[in-house]
């Protein structure tokens, strides 16, 4: 047997965001002992992540496959199979695992690990009935799920087989954020959405409710942290609905962290998410959050405690939160150190990663002991020697 077992991490995605920074936490803090990790994605994310992929010495490569038919890409992650020989290829986002997972089975994968991070509400007729990701699905020996919302959907609404799905929620590296101290609001208060931009992160209902605050947000400032393709539109709409004075873009940040530090209230007008990377950024930093009620966000969001959950698509509810922390911004500071205690106790980085690691584990040992729960103490000592 083998001393490692080799990943292949496969993103089909052009745009660095929070999905992709949970591959890199993944890349970073994978146990190198036990696990020999790759990276393989489009040449425009590789471009992003190349700094981060040197410094965890990640070996990577550029493959980007959006057709069956696109043979050249293709026959690229062909070669790079026969050459690294991976043990299991980790797809994520299911417009991934669409292509590599059927794929990198005919090409003598063992395992193909897909992660679902969103639920796909941009769906529509057909595309809705699920019939080929279910086919797909069938080359997939287990889904992550990184929320209880994201497993409900796939089991009830894709009709994915329960035990083929395993909850890992999302996670973030609290020793980032140990020597934060409370919020305390000094001077104007700073509300800021963080996110791409597009459509599924509804910044147009933000534009909206600071609209909708008028003078009540004179003494507040409202950015709009990130890019994407709406970025003109977006900025168009701010000049048409005269917020534009008000709310100011200040395009992609590479060091999230850093913003935060700057911000009272991080806004999540969101339409659809998964478990969003940033709300437990933000609450790790002490910051409340006001977030729209979907999906796995309420699993990160303590409504009147750690935050205010808005019904989505509602501006009027997001403007009556964010007059909330306008009109009483000494409840900032009492939200800000219940969503840091919530975000230690149940969303440690480090958990998440261990539980990544034993799917891992479980499928190689599954093919070489036979069931996982007869042979537990080789899943304990497997890294050992």
């Amino acid at each position: 047997m083998q001393t490692k077992i080799k990943i292949l991490y496969f993103l089909n995605s052009f745009v660095r965001g929070g999905i992709e920074e949970h591959v890199l936490n993944l890349l970073k803090h994978i146990d190198r002992s036990c696990f020999d990790p790759i990276m393989v994605c489009p040449q425009q994310l590789l471009d992003q992540i190349k700094d981060e992929l040197s410094s965890f010495k990640v070996p990577c490569h550029a493959v980007s496959i959006r057709s069956f038919l696109n043979f050249v890409e293709i026959f690229r992650y062909w070669k790079i199979i026969r050459r690294e020989r991976p043990d299991i290829v980790h797809a994520h986002l299911f417009y991934a695992t669409f292509f590599i997972a059927p794929i990198s089975k005919i090409l003598g994968v063992r395992h193909v690990v897909d992660t679902a991070h969103i639920r796909e509400s941009w769906r529509k007729g057909l595309k809705k009935v699920y019939a080929v990701d279910r086919l797909v699905y069938r080359f997939v020996s287990k889904i992550i799920c990184v929320s209880d919302a994201i497993k409900s959907y796939m089991v009830q609404e894709k009709k994915v087989p329960s035990g083929k799905t395993i909850v890992v929620k999302n996670g973030v590296d609290l020793r980032k954020f140990n020597n934060i101290s409370s919020k305390q609001v000094d001077g104007k208060l700073v509300f800021a959405v963080i996110g791409r931009l597009e459509k599924q992160k509804g910044h147009q209902y933000f534009l909206e409710a600071v609209r909708m605050l008028g003078d009540l947000g004179k003494n507040c400032e409202f950015l709009i942290i990130g890019s994407g393709s709406l970025e003109w539109k977006l900025k168009i709409l701010a000049e048409e609905m005269g917020v534009a004075e008000k709310v100011i873009f200040l395009g992609y940040c590479k060091d999230v962290v850093s913003r935060l530090s700057e911000i009272d209230v991080l806004v999540l007008p969101s339409l659809f998410e998964g478990l969003p990377l940033v709300v437990l950024e933000a609450g790790a930093m002490g910051i409340p959050v006001i977030a729209t009620a979907v999906d796995g966000t309420p699993e990160a969001v303590v409504n009147e405690k750690t935050g205010l959950l808005v019904e989505p698509g509602n501006a009027e509810e997001l403007r009556t939160a964010m007059e909330f922390f306008i009109k009483s911004p000494w409840e900032i500071g009492e939200f800000g150190k219940a969503a840091r205690f919530f975000i230690e106790q149940n969303f440690d980085l480090l958990f998440q990663i261990r539980k990544t690691e034993n799917i891992y584990k479980e499928l190689i040992l599954k093919e070489e002991y036979g069931p996982v729960n007869v042979h537990i103490s080789a899943l304990r000592d497997y890294c050992a020697h």
